[in-house]
């Protein structure tokens, strides 16, 4: 009985990207795109369009923990799942904690710098293999920024939630939303 719960603890420990804070609350995700974009990127599951061709917009927003509202910013989303996408169903809201860190640094940094870049640099990070893709010059300076001497490697969790999607398998995928 003792192996079996040290292999789950163990097991728990090696899915850091799952640990989330609060619900926030709940409400309907529609996600778009605009296909016309070329960036594309091609993983060993298929062809996704990245954070810069997504519109979010958020309706019958649900609050929990004493939230009024949620507003979220339409172009500032992130995958983090490799899956596909189905928009305009309700997601749950969640804060999220310092094992985001990194990702939700990368994040605020390609808003102003390279957003295309900083969704590969994330799906690398969260295991996901970007074919064709090794860790360029865009990326080697982000990090390098985020390594940094006296950077506040924590200072952008609270400004994402990560929208967790209700299904399972196929059609599951959870954002970064701001």
């Amino acid at each position: 009985m003792k192996k079996y719960f040290l292999t789950a603890a163990a097991l728990l420990l090696l899915s850091p990207l799952t640990a989330s804070g609060a619900i926030v609350g709940t409400g309907v995700l529609d996600l778009s795109w605009d296909p016309s974009f070329d960036t594309k990127i091609t993983t060993t599951m298929g062809t996704f369009f990245t954070s810069s061709d997504y519109e979010a917009v958020l309706t019958n927003f649900s609050p929990f923990l004493g939230y009024k509202t949620l507003t979220l910013d339409t172009n500032e989303v992130y995958c983090v799942e490799e899956n596909y996408l189905k928009d305009n169903i309700e997601y749950t809201f969640k804060t999220l904690d310092s094992t985001w860190a990194e990702i939700t640094w990368l994040a605020n940094w390609g808003l102003t710098n390279n957003k295309k870049e900083a969704q590969k640099a994330i799906w690398e990070l969260i295991g996901i293999d970007v074919v064709g893709w090794i860790y360029n010059s865009t990326y080697t300076t982000a990090y390098s920024e985020y390594r940094a001497p006296g950077v506040n490697q924590n200072a952008y969790i609270a400004d994402w939630l990560i929208a967790v999607s209700p299904n399972s398998g196929n059609y599951a995928q959870d954002f970064i939303v701001k």
